[in-house]
């Protein structure tokens, strides 16, 4: 006879057609309160009392009470340390990805700073050439006229060139 105080008492596989034989102390009353589910090839079993269970090929297995109220803390202290454990894992990686979240945010606003200031730095360059070479009298030759309503330099070449055509023709 097995003494089942190391697994799982309420739950028990069943092998195979192996007939199982349920007995117990049915001189109690509540020792006939056996309440069974059957699911595929496990049974699960709620006695009140003594449980024995024989099997054909001679093994038998007795569980008490105070077994299945042990298995029962001991579960719950399993699964109370299971879910102390991921939720110290948890915690810590939902701070990590926040803050990588954070410094990818923080990175591409300063990438997009630098650009908006480079940008703005050879625009800047652009109209100071632009204006130096007017000053210096390199587009003297342009008329008024094609100044403009213009916005770049090539538009306004562009528009001279066109009032030259329309002049000679």
């Amino acid at each position: 006879m097995q003494n089942c105080a190391d697994g799982n008492p309420s739950i028990i596989e069943a092998s195979g057609s192996q007939a199982i034989t349920f007995g117990g102390d049915v001189s109690k009353e509540e020792d006939n309160n056996l309440k069974s589910k059957f699911w595929g090839r496990s049974i699960q079993l709620d006695p009140v009392g003594v449980l024995t269970l024989e099997f054909d090929d001679g093994k038998i297995f007795q569980w008490s009470k105070l077994t299945r109220q042990q298995y029962e803390i001991m579960r719950r202290e399993a699964a109370s340390l299971r879910i102390q454990k991921y939720l110290c894992m948890h915690l810590p990686r939902k701070t990590y990805n926040t803050l990588c979240s954070s410094a990818v945010c923080i990175q591409t606003g300063m990438r997009v700073m630098v650009a908006r200031n480079d940008l703005r730095f050879r625009l800047q360059t652009r109209a100071a050439i632009l204006i130096q070479s007017v000053l210096d009298g390199k587009y003297d030759d342009l008329s008024e006229q094609s100044f403009y309503m213009v916005e770049g330099i090539e538009e306004v070449i562009a528009k001279a060139e066109k009032i030259a055509k329309e002049a000679t023709a």
